[in-house]
């Protein structure tokens, strides 16, 4: 596994990670389906849980971790840079941890 390959899979874990938890504890259904939560995450940030929508940034980074994964190809942010990224990843994950 390469650097770009690691990264890519351990931010859309990340990212998961945190809808889920924030979900879970609103005690709402969290399914293990990419477009569901995604549709999750906007619902989130509508209700002020989330700092963000983030509902886009979980699919393109599901996607990018399959084409990583399975292909070989560099991840396409799709004109995000890693920072921004990572950025709303801490933010997402200090949302869901309470902080």
């Amino acid at each position: 596994m390469d650097d770009w390959t690691a990264v890519v899979l351990w931010a859309a874990l990340a990212l998961e990670a945190a809808v889920a938890t924030s979900a879970a504890r609103l005690g709402m259904d969290d399914r293990k389906d990419h477009h569901r939560r995604a549709t999750l995450a906007r619902r989130l940030h509508e209700q002020g849980v989330l700092p963000e929508d983030l509902g886009s940034l979980l699919i393109r980074l599901n996607t990018e971790r399959k084409h990583a994964v399975h292909e070989g190809r560099q991840p396409d942010l799709r004109g995000r840079d890693w920072d921004s990224v990572l950025d709303s990843i801490e933010r997402a994950v200090a949302a869901a941890d309470g902080s």
